[in-house]
């Protein structure tokens, strides 16, 4: 199975069309992304980040499914909307997951994203740091061990800069809110 790149951007811009936007950044296979099936690239501007592209690995369009892979252009358009829309990447947060639901409302039924699904549920009790925030201590990343990132933050927080403050990253025990 193969979609074209021009079907892909075909389906960005209906999704970004919902909220009343417009493609402004590149949209554009990647033969070299490995770890990851699709990405939005962004810049800070200021406080403002701003969508900078949007890139699919050229293997995963070669060889997923139309489904998978309109899943996957659906979660990539709700990165680029949420950014779009507030200037904030939103990561997964719940932002995110409404405009994602919006998008693909059938395709995150099994999603790791479904909220309180039983995976997160399992998971919950499992970390024990988050990289924060040091300014509004907005969680960036969850970690289950002390690993090198969480010992280069602790030990040069001012390396780290967050993209919503421009402030350090800081290093706190995870406590489980729900």
């Amino acid at each position: 199975m193969y979609m074209k790149l021009e079907t892909v951007k075909e389906i960005v811009s209906s999704d970004l069309a919902k909220y009343d936007l417009k493609v402004t950044f590149p949209i554009r296979e990647n033969g070299r992304l490995r770890s990851v099936i699709g990405r939005v690239m962004y810049q800070m501007q200021g406080k403002t980040i701003t969508v900078t592209a949007m890139e699919f690995s050229r293997k995963y369009l070669e060889n997923a499914t139309d489904e998978q892979i309109t899943g996957t252009i659906h979660h990539e358009a709700a990165h680029a909307i949420a950014t779009i829309c507030t200037g904030v990447n939103h990561s997964h947060d719940q932002y995110w997951k409404s405009i994602y639901y919006e998008l693909d409302p059938e395709g995150h039924e099994d999603s790791e994203y479904t909220n309180d699904s039983e995976k997160d549920k399992s998971r919950r009790g499992m970390y024990k740091y988050v990289v924060r925030c040091s300014c509004c201590h907005r969680p960036i990343h969850y970690y289950y061990r002390r690993g090198p990132l969480i010992r280069a933050v602790e030990n040069y927080p001012h390396w780290y800069k967050s993209k919503c403050c421009n402030a350090d990253y800081e290093v706190v025990p995870y406590v489980d809110e729900h």
